[in-house]
């Protein structure tokens, strides 16, 4: 039978225990040794480059400062986007509206918002076209009836139906000339 915790710990108290010597085996092999220096080595190489990309991703262009580690939580939500810290824009924005390139600058900023939506939007109207494309568009009812769930459309038609509203919400966005806006951006 097991003895308990409490059993072995008045034992240990009342010096009756046995007194076993327990030993760590170490490997000496010196190839072994070898390999795992190397392996920890790239482990450090790794984790280094990786440290390194996200502390150069948060480091202000204009100031160098690191945002990571001596960052306010405004400049959290702008490094990433600008590149600057939020001092740095500060000082970019104001010294553009002191040369009166502010509005060129904020329509610029609110052109390429608007591109990079339409590009997400083209993207998911594709995966819209093709998940229609792969859907089963009819059905076997319990009775033995074939059911049109289709809409009434075939492929070809809701690919043409996708495409209008692309360039329908394009048009919104851009106004009548949204090719050659597209073009300058």
């Amino acid at each position: 039978m097991h003895e308990t915790n409490i059993e072995r710990l008045k034992k240990v108290m009342n010096n009756i225990h046995d007194k076993k010597i327990y030993s760590i085996s170490q490997n000496t092999d010196e190839n072994w040794i070898k390999e795992q220096k190397e392996k920890e080595e790239a482990r450090k190489l790794k984790f280094d480059t990786f440290i390194s990309s996200i502390n150069e991703m948060y480091t202000c262009k204009d100031c160098n400062k690191n945002c990571r580690t001596f960052g306010t939580r405004l400049d959290d939500k702008v490094i990433l986007k600008t590149g600057l810290c939020f001092d740095c824009l500060i000082k970019m924005e104001t010294q553009l509206k002191i040369d009166g390139k502010y509005e060129e600058y904020q329509l610029t900023k609110m052109q390429n918002n608007a591109k990079s939506w339409l590009t997400d939007f083209k993207q998911q109207l594709n995966t819209y076209k093709k998940e229609y494309s792969d859907q089963i568009k009819t059905y076997v009812s319990d009775n033995g009836e074939v059911e049109d769930w289709g809409g009434g459309m075939d492929n070809d038609d809701f690919n043409k139906l996708m495409d209008n509203v692309y360039t329908e919400i394009e048009t919104v966005v851009f106004g009548e000339d949204s090719e050659e806006k597209n073009e300058k951006i």
